[in-house]
């Protein structure tokens, strides 16, 4: 466990029953810091930890006794899957923030529509414009606006 804190490591396998050491509190310290790629946990009876305890972080429950003949495939296939859902949440992130961003150029957008009277072509135009000049992206420069044009608004509103 301790080499674990100190570098990433790629496969704990960790006996459950050690009795100087809560295994479930350094098994979810080591997932949540992303030290360990996977983890496999060995105990003579799981029924306790299932009753007891949330199991997750741990990928491959054993139980005794031991036998590393059928350790490796199922290593093969946890790892595979491991990668696979890695993958899919890189790329469900990175669909998130481009929708967020969109999401926000579109508020801007109608924003400046009410406040300048222009048409949306108008609207990215005049974004587009101040993100050539101060070196950003569209998106960058329509989330500063963003901010600014609702701190208008709601300072608009309180004067009502």
């Amino acid at each position: 466990i301790l080499t674990c804190t100190s570098r990433e490591t790629d496969i704990l396998m960790i006996d459950m029953e050690l009795p100087f050491m809560d295994c479930m509190s350094a098994i979810g310290y080591l997932v949540k810091n992303r030290k360990l790629k996977l983890v496999l946990a060995v105990a003579d009876n799981w029924e306790p930890y299932w009753k007891k305890e949330s199991l997750s972080g741990i990928d491959i429950f054993i139980t005794r006794p031991v036998e590393p003949a059928k350790i490796i495939p199922g290593l093969k296939v946890n790892i595979a899957r491991k990668e696979k859902l890695l993958k899919l949440e890189q790329e469900y992130e990175e669909e998130e923030e481009a929708f967020r961003k969109d999401k926000i150029l579109n508020y801007t957008l109608h924003l400046l529509i009410d406040k300048l009277k222009c048409s949306e072509t108008e609207g990215m135009a005049y974004l587009k414009k101040y993100a050539e000049a101060y070196g950003k992206d569209v998106y960058e420069i329509s989330g500063i606006f963003y901010s600014m044009l609702c701190m208008e608004k709601k300072s608009q509103e309180r004067k009502e």
